[in-house]
């Protein structure tokens, strides 16, 4: 099934879906491939998280064919999502330290052993998680892939549609890491090993 939905979203031109990491965890990308957040809990890995506590709590108590959506990694459709716009305008916040990552989805659907998806951000009381290429339909794919400042509370959530990736996201996988700044690419640089991913700045990535 993960090869069949992977085939369908490249039919609709989604070649690749998006993945946002903190520099704290980019070492771990770099060796084992991205883990659910659960996998980096148990690989004692610290690797604060980006997203808002409460959300993770409503995740935590989720569950997609009996594995706990903790299992899964979490990839958007999208650049330029809510949730990254909040992390970048949080006091403090320094957006060197935000990582893009682009993923392949014809690796992912070589790759994965589950994939599922959902018509809006999976912490949402009325989300839908499918695994059936039709129902890819029910995706709002001119707000994901047009819209990149959401206003409305159905827009964020629609903008975050996401696809869920069990039990991991393997390295050769990662098409791309995007960064803001010849500084934040240098890091990177020093958690990679050749031949390595490309790693690319594009500041228009970036809201700020």
């Amino acid at each position: 099934m993960p090869r069949s939905i992977c085939h369908a979203l490249i039919q609709l031109g989604v070649n690749e879906v998006h993945y946002m990491a903190g520099i704290s965890v980019m070492a771990s990308i770099a060796e084992r491939g991205i883990l659910s957040f659960n996998a980096l809990e148990r690989a004692g890995i610290v690797s604060p998280s980006l997203a808002n506590p409460d959300v993770q709590a409503r995740r935590g108590n989720t569950r997609i064919v009996g594995i706990e959506l903790h299992e899964f990694v979490p990839l958007y459709f999208a650049t330029h999502t809510p949730m990254q716009y909040e992390i970048e305008h949080r006091n403090g916040f320094d957006s060197d330290d935000l990582f893009m990552l682009d993923v392949s989805v014809k690796q992912i659907g070589d790759l994965a052993r589950l994939v599922y998806f959902t018509d809006r951000n999976a912490a949402c009381s009325n989300v839908e998680f499918r695994d059936k290429p039709e129902h890819l339909a029910t995706i709002d794919w001119p707000i994901v892939q047009n819209v990149r400042r959401c206003l409305s509370p159905d827009y964020k959530a629609r903008k975050a549609a996401e696809l869920l990736v069990y039990p991991k996201v393997e390295t050769q996988c990662i098409a791309r890491i995007v960064t803001r700044s010849e500084g934040a690419r240098q890091q990177i640089l020093r958690f990679l090993k050749k031949p390595h991913t490309p790693v690319e700045i594009d500041r228009s990535r970036y809201f700020k």
